[in-house]
């Protein structure tokens, strides 16, 4: 099937296919925010992630009955490699990964805003779903017309 009328489904990365909890603490915040040191520490350690087998288990019902698996993560662009690693050693049935710049420190919800366009323009619709766990996020599929699983998680529950 042509990729431009494939279905599709949107799949945020941390939080929601790979549980990030243990590596909380380590979220820039403050001035640190925009430290690319500071944020690449936090991502890196994402090689320790555990896989979260409700959703993955969803995604490959999804990917079995024949959705294109498109995952969008906050990760920067220099995580690729091992965030590549990581769904290969989960054997997860993805189609491709988008990446934020590594220059990239607006919030999520607008970095992920840019993705679906660019996904919008490259299947010609919006997703069947989206999967995501940041209410910002979510909140903007929403308004994009967009249906979203929302994925609660215990780190989505904390102010940062």
């Amino acid at each position: 099937m042509d990729q431009a009328t494939q279905a599709y489904i949107f799949c945020d990365l941390d939080g929601c296919l790979a549980l990030n909890d243990h590596r909380g603490h380590l979220v820039p915040t403050g001035e640190a925010r925009n430290d690319s040191e500071a944020w690449r520490e936090y991502v890196m350690a994402c090689r320790f992630d555990v896989l979260n087998y409700t959703i993955d288990s969803l995604i490959r019902g999804l990917a079995g009955a024949g959705y294109f698996i498109q995952i969008g993560t906050g990760r920067m662009e220099y995580a690729r490699g091992v965030t590549a690693e990581w769904l290969l050693r989960h054997s997860v049935p993805f189609g491709n990964v988008m990446h934020r710049a590594d220059d990239d420190y607006r919030p999520n919800a607008l970095v992920k805003e840019a993705m679906l366009d660019t996904c919008i323009a490259q299947f010609g619709a919006l997703p069947s779903m989206a999967i995501e766990d940041d209410p910002d996020t979510i909140a903007m599929y929403h308004r994009r017309g967009v249906n979203v699983l929302s994925v609660a998680t215990r780190s989505s529950c904390l102010t940062i």
